[in-house]
């Protein structure tokens, strides 16, 4: 029987200036609970602030003992360092690198050109496995995405050392059915994927993504 990994993005989401938004005692106490209930995979928030997020994502490592930390490293080597520095005294560090693969987010919402991030995607993945052992690569917005650019872009990021790939539905409109035809359609394209875990992140737009997450795992997919 195939393990099926949880990620909770509560710190995460927590960060984005809503009125829910926690504090930063709320934060480390949250992180505890999640720790205790032996969530497998905990989201944190990027390093906006240097100094200061710094400060939280340490107090956040030490107080996670069993829990993989995963953490966002930004669109530069330079930011992939400062993520580290951050994480690296973690149990279980994962860094998480994210970068859209659809031509609206691409380059309406990013100002990025295809090769860009496909050249992106390459460098930061490579430099993030030279200090981490868990790598992520999440492919935002997949399910809108032209399908050989992201056979391309998952590829590179496997042959990169990505030891995590994460597909998207990030504008949350795939139904079940879909997403059975989508993610067996990547494994039909995509031989090296079957190396490495697969993980979806469902929007919820259709009030669809337990569905679809569960579909996800039936086609495949070990991490949600």
């Amino acid at each position: 029987m195939k393990k099926i990994s949880l990620t909770d993005v509560t710190l995460r989401e927590s960060s984005k200036g809503q009125e829910n938004s926690l504090s930063f005692k709320e934060i480390i106490e949250t992180a505890k609970i999640l720790d205790k209930l032996d969530v497998d995979i905990i989201n944190i928030a990027p390093i906006i602030n240097e100094k200061v997020d710094t400060l939280l994502v340490r107090t956040i490592t030490s107080a996670v003992k069993n829990s993989v930390l995963s953490i966002p490293v930004g669109i530069t080597k330079e930011s992939v360092d400062i993520a580290w520095k951050a994480i690296n005294s973690a149990v279980k560090p994962r860094l998480s690198v994210e970068l859209p693969v659809s031509t609206v987010q691409m380059e309406f919402n990013s100002g990025l050109k295809a090769t860009n991030v496909i050249d992106l995607i390459d460098s930061l993945v490579s430099r993030s496995k030279e200090l981490c052992n868990d790598v992520d690569f999440s492919a935002l917005d997949a399910t809108r995405s032209e399908k050989d650019f992201l056979i391309n872009a998952l590829t590179t990021a496997i042959n990169a050392g990505a030891t995590t790939v994460t597909i998207c539905d990030t504008a949350g409109l795939l139904m079940p059915h879909e997403m059975d035809v989508f993610i067996n359609s990547l494994y039909e394209s995509i031989p090296s994927l079957k190396t490495v875990p697969l993980a979806v992140r469902c929007s919820d737009e259709l009030s669809m993504a337990t569905a679809c997450a569960a579909t996800a795992i039936r086609a495949g997919a070990t991490e949600i």
